[in-house]
């Protein structure tokens, strides 16, 4: 008998097909202000923007609005027979005694749940709010950003320099923003090397320590992968992620080996972008 999947196998499997598809379901997943969204307000973050996002492209659902079955029923409305809803995840909190201690402790369990797009539902007493019009211009909110960021470490930017973040002084090093073809690939490069930084021991302290070829070296660039996607989204940047077959193949093997990697690392990634845009410290 077949055992059935976990969560985290489930999940996976819905990064790893987009891959196959042959395009990077990163690039683009968070668009915009308003974002995708349950009808009653909640806003997904984390993970669930990217796998909300790769069901409405093979769906080719419009609009980022989303209910559960009886969010949906509350509202008036009935999901069409039939329809299979998309997934997203959850952490259930389990609680449990300490059989050294007897003190109660808790443990968080990754679900998955399915929820339905607003075109699957019938009858819904329910209008989607105005989507808030972004007036700002990208590339000056990219520099609002970086100028802005909470305890941010040192930038310097120089002629025929290679981006990194260097642990150890805690510094980002990137190339003039004239060496770049658009300048979109500028911001981009520089959320991902703040991405790093976040990892730093006074920032979110994650392990840095990492070389290349290892999974915790995999992990952190995937975090700052998601973490500079989620910024370019948020202020209107194209991501312009890469798209190439060898760094599909990278990841699709990455993801592969490790099931909890894309659950992890997106966990992660929205720590890294909300202290990079300063809504941690709100």
């Amino acid at each position: 008998m077949a055992t059935s999947q976990n969560p985290y196998e489930i999940i996976t499997e819905q990064i790893i097909a987009a891959l196959d598809r042959g395009t990077v379901p990163w690039a683009k997943p968070w668009n915009g202000v308003n974002g995708h969204q349950s009808i009653d307000g909640h806003i997904y973050r984390g993970l669930n923007p990217l796998l909300l996002s790769i069901s409405a492209e093979i769906n080719g659902y419009e609009r980022p609005y989303w209910a559960g079955y009886k969010t949906a029923q509350k509202h008036g409305g009935q999901v069409r027979g039939g329809e299979r809803g998309s997934i997203i995840s959850h952490y259930k909190i389990l609680k449990f005694e300490d059989k050294k201690t007897g003190e109660e402790k808790t443990i968080p369990k990754l679900r998955y749940l399915r929820v339905w797009n607003v075109a699957q539902i019938d009858g819904l007493e329910w209008q989607a709010p105005e989507r808030e019009i972004v007036n700002h211009n990208p590339i000056e909110e990219g520099e609002r950003v970086i100028a802005e960021m909470p305890d941010a470490p040192e930038i310097n930017i120089g002629q025929n320099e290679s981006a990194h973040y260097r642990p150890s002084s805690d510094t980002v090093t990137l190339p003039q923003l004239d060496q770049y073809p658009k300048a979109a690939d500028f911001y981009r490069v520089a959320f991902h090397e703040l991405a790093h930084s976040t990892g730093h021991e006074k920032r979110l302290a994650r392990d840095l320590t990492g070389s290349f070829g290892r999974e915790d070296y995999a992990k952190e660039e995937l975090i700052a992968e998601l973490a500079a996607a989620m910024v370019c989204g948020v202020i209107g940047i194209d991501a312009g992620i890469e798209q190439s077959a060898a760094y599909i193949a990278g990841w699709r093997r990455a993801l592969s080996e490790d099931a909890k990697l894309i659950v992890t690392a997106s966990s992660a990634a929205q720590k890294a972008a909300d202290w990079i845009t300063g809504e941690a410290s709100r």
